[in-house]
């Protein structure tokens, strides 16, 4: 189904956060990067010296960093790292999968697929001034602020970066490509791009009475993938990995098509793949049900094949999403499985060959 569980991220080979002009990066000569001290970035750049000298003691000790070397020199994430990209209308439901996603990730044990996953490194906090924030609306000079996690293996004490980019609803709503090409910076240089659809973009308007419809959803995500095959490298479907999210399935309780037992938690261990494969296959023909699969043909021009996840248990409709406070435990439905909201990245792990099943 998805990977062979060999420990390997290739170095990142572009900022995610430039996009006109790229920045390209090699990490072996250096090219694209700036080390920088956070403490004073208007000093010289310092090179790293070599390893095990005096000098590289005293560089490390003095705190240097990764920057771009593009017109505004920005924090770099780690030179190997994983990005994930949200992408939904308003309504949609990101702000409660990020929210319940950074809940749950340090639930995730090694005895699940051979991994631990836990807090960042500063690079967050070192970016948050160059942002306009996790959610907020993004501008030419103000990029979304992305979530870092550290994904640890300790049999062969490897580490990489996890960097989740939440977007906003009304970042699809832009009217010039330049200001659609800003908005979704991080997109082309994604290895994870997952598409949330709430039950409104599936046709329920009467579950989801806050969520946008399906002509209009079926429409913006077709803008997101038009954008993506224009500007993507030849081999970028080969790394990708898509997911259509169906958010707020506890909604579907009384919709006799759906499938109950994703309204419940599965059993340890939670990821097994001839689980998640039946478990394909059972959504797919609740999609085409309800004449979705359209849905599923527009992303599978990113990545082949398209996956799927059941969302469910994640917030209420007056969270987040609405512009209220949110909190992850606020008034779950009766029939949620909130841990089924980490299944779009164990599925690009399982992609990416990261992660081993037990």
């Amino acid at each position: 189904m998805m990977g062979d569980g060999k420990w390997f991220f290739p170095p990142r080979t572009a900022c995610a956060l430039c996009v006109m002009p790229p920045v390209f990066l090699n990490w072996d000569t250096g090219e694209g990067i700036r080390w920088l001290n956070p403490l004073d970035l208007s000093a010289d750049a310092v090179p790293p010296p070599p390893q095990g000298t005096a000098e590289r003691e005293a560089w490390d000790w003095q705190g240097f960093r990764a920057y771009c070397s593009g017109d505004v020199p920005h924090p770099l994430p780690a030179r190997d790292s994983l990005v994930m990209t949200l992408i939904g209308p308003v309504g949609s439901g990101k702000d409660s999968l990020a929210a319940a996603m950074t809940a749950k990730l340090n639930s995730v044990s090694s005895g699940d697929g051979g991994l631990t996953i836990g807090p960042g490194s500063d690079f967050e906090e070192r970016l948050r001034s160059y942002s306009a924030g996790p959610t907020d609306p993004a501008s030419p000079d103000r990029p979304h602020l992305p979530h870092e996690f550290m994904l640890y293996n300790s049999k062969v004490r490897e580490r990489a970066s996890l960097l989740l980019f939440n977007t906003a609803g009304e970042d699809l709503r832009h009217r010039t490509d330049r200001d659609f090409r800003f908005a979704y910076r991080a997109a082309p240089r994604s290895e994870i791009l997952v598409f949330l659809v709430s039950p409104a973009g599936l046709g329920f308007r009467l579950l989801d009475p806050h969520g946008e419809g399906r002509e209009t959803t079926h429409f913006l995500f077709s803008r997101v993938v038009d954008f993506l095959t224009e500007i993507e490298s030849p081999d970028s479907r080969g790394r990708r990995t898509v997911v259509l999210a169906l958010t707020k399935c506890d909604k579907y309780s009384e919709v006799e098509s759906f499938p109950k037992p994703f309204l419940s938690e599965r059993s340890v261990p939670r990821w097994r793949k001839a689980v998640l494969a039946s478990e394909q296959v059972a959504l797919g023909e609740f999609l085409r049900s309800v004449d979705g699969l359209p849905l599923m043909e527009t992303l599978s021009r990113l990545a082949s094949p398209v996956y799927t996840a059941a969302i469910s248990g994640t917030g209420s409709d007056t969270g987040a999403d609405s512009g209220a406070s949110f909190n992850i435990f606020d008034s779950p439905a009766p029939n949620t499985a909130a841990q089924r909201s980490l299944d779009p990245l164990v599925f690009g792990l399982m992609r990416a060959g990261v992660w081993v099943e037990p």
